[in-house]
């Protein structure tokens, strides 16, 4: 970190310095750190050009190990902090350079302002009519979180993760209790980390169809594992099995979860999927092909109040807005402050905002949010106070919920829900910190 300072105190302004730059290093994470450090000292371009991480010794041959979305994932970041270009140093290679380009090349397309999606929006082409999204009625009637909003009804839901394996007993034991002390929805992320899970949209759709159920899924839905058909046709199919809310996201890369030899698909991130889907909507394929029907999709997407660069995830906010999103579920926040001024930038383009909340059951659970979790910023004063339990497992849980319950009972009045993730699987832990909203 001194360095990096004393790098752009000594550089950053000579008038014979046209761009400061870091390269190689240990991987794409260890320069993200660097640039959040360097940006705020120079004014001049920056340029970021990672090595493919450590090279590993394997049967007397070196390889690097950081595959190209991994670091495609990292160079969106890049720009999101400030860098001005991004490449590659040693251990890419054209992979790389390729995937680094069409991460970095769908960012540039949206911020010029006039290609907002992948797929044409303003015209579709059928049949020499002219296709208008925004003259198709539909009041979606079957998804459960746009009634909810609509009669003005405050959406709690809690957070779990699906099953490793075919048997979802216990699972369907922590619905049956989340339901009993009176929360009526979970939202299930699909496949956390990049680890293999359950499908999500599998999960919600056999609950939606099981008589002996009664609680609702809002299933996380990402681009990752899915090509533009398979999007289309899974979707299709929960909606045939009565699932009509999804969470859009863009989901992490292969390389963070338990299958890193799998390929990421990434046809398009979370906003051309939010445009899909309010395609569907409207009774048409994103070609603009006629389906015979329309879903009843409401359409939740994920929103990053804490985000390095505020104004970028604005603008994608903007974008997904006008993609057709109808509410938000944000990262895990830890400030009533954080919200208000993100609500505030917002203005016109509010939705209705359900906040993530993740109670920490532990000073090292604190410390893996900080520093492990892209997208999640956590205080200083909240480590330091899980910090003091660190011997004190049962105080740290304690102070965890106290925490969470301390930042929902001050946004109860602002914010339209809450999505309270159960930390680790302890569902009671998750479960404590909606009695404040009784």
């Amino acid at each position: 970190s001194h360095f990096i300072q004393g790098f752009a105190g000594l550089l950053g302004d000579h008038s014979g310095i046209s761009a400061l730059g870091l390269n190689c290093s240990e991987g794409p994470s260890a320069l993200f750190n660097g640039l959040k450090v360097l940006r705020p000292y120079t004014q001049k371009p920056v340029v970021i050009m990672p090595n493919a991480g450590i090279p590993r010794n394997v049967n007397g041959r070196y390889f690097y190990m950081t595959s190209p979305d991994y670091l495609a994932k990292f160079a969106k970041r890049y720009i999101e902090a400030g860098a001005n270009a991004v490449g590659g140093c040693c251990g890419t290679g054209p992979e790389h350079i390729r995937a680094i380009a069409v991460a970095v090349g769908m960012m540039n397309a949206r911020a010029a302002g006039e290609v907002a999606h992948p797929f044409p929006v303003a015209d579709i082409q059928i049949k020499n009519e002219k296709f208008e999204l925004s003259k198709i009625s539909n009041p979606r009637e079957k998804s459960g979180i746009l009634s909810q909003l609509k009669k003005g009804q405050r959406v709690v839901s809690i957070e779990v993760t699906a099953p490793r394996g075919a048997d979802i007993e216990k699972f369907k034991s922590n619905l049956e209790k989340i339901y009993r002390s009176g929360v009526h929805w979970v939202n299930v992320p699909d496949g956390a980390r990049a680890a293999t899970r359950v499908s999500s949209l599998s999960i919600a759709s056999h609950i939606h169809q099981d008589p002996k159920q009664n609680i609702r899924v809002l299933p996380h839905f990402t681009t990752r594992d899915r090509n533009l058909i398979a999007l289309q046709s899974d979707l299709l199919g929960a909606s045939l099995n009565g699932v009509h809310d999804v969470l859009i996201v863009t989901g992490d890369p292969p390389k963070l979860g338990n299958s890193k030899e799998a390929t990421p698909v990434y046809d398009i991130d979370s906003i051309g999927l939010s445009y899909l889907v309010n395609c569907l909507n409207s009774g048409f394929a994103p070609n603009g092909d006629k389906i015979g029907s329309q879903t009843q999709f409401g359409i939740g997407v994920a929103a990053n109040p804490t985000a390095i660069n505020l104004d970028l995830e604005i603008q994608r906010w903007g974008y997904k807005v006008e993609s057709g999103a109808d509410f938000a579920v944000t990262q895990p926040l830890y400030e009533r402050e954080t919200f208000l001024r993100w609500r505030d930038r917002l203005g016109k383009n509010y939705r209705p905002h359900v906040i993530g909340i993740w109670p920490f059951v532990s000073a090292r659970n604190a410390e893996f949010m900080a520093h492990e979790v892209p997208g999640v910023f956590v205080p200083q004063w909240a480590l330091e106070t899980m910090q003091r339990y660190a011997h004190d497992p049962e105080g740290a849980i304690q102070a965890g919920v106290e925490m969470a319950s301390k930042l929902v009972e001050s946004l109860k009045n602002e914010v339209e829900g809450f999505a309270v993730s159960a930390p680790l699987g302890k569902v009671d832990v998750a479960l404590a910190v909606t009695q404040i909203l009784k």
